[in-house]
């Protein structure tokens, strides 16, 4: 079966984008199974080098969903994070990431809002 092509819209080219694809069964309910893929754009004009950086980067992030499935105390530490984000900003603002800032080898998102 071909995949359809669906159009992404409100993203730049140089974007990584982790995505999931939840499995639906009759119901049309979620099963618990899931699909992960990074997706960029065929525009992506990073040089090579940050290319790969961005892609190992977007793969160590995928790569946690099946990790918390094999290691229980990785799933409850990224679970209490998660939890203390949310407490501190609150759910709907962490659908507006304000900052993006890079030092090094360390990424840092500040969920903040800044309006």
């Amino acid at each position: 079966m071909k995949e359809e092509i669906k159009e992404i819209t409100g993203f730049d080219s140089n974007d990584f984008l982790i995505r999931l694809s939840p499995s639906i069964d009759e119901n049309n309910e979620w099963d618990g199974s899931l699909g992960v893929s990074i997706v960029t754009s065929k525009d992506n004009d990073l040089g090579d080098e940050d290319f790969e950086h961005m892609i190992y980067l977007a793969n160590i992030v995928a790569s946690s969903i099946p990790y918390m499935e094999t290691d229980e105390d990785f799933r409850t530490q990224l679970v209490d994070y998660t939890d203390e984000l949310l407490d501190k900003y609150g759910e709907e603002e962490q659908d507006d990431v304000s900052e993006l800032n890079h030092e090094g080898n360390i990424v840092k998102v500040d969920f903040r809002n800044k309006h």
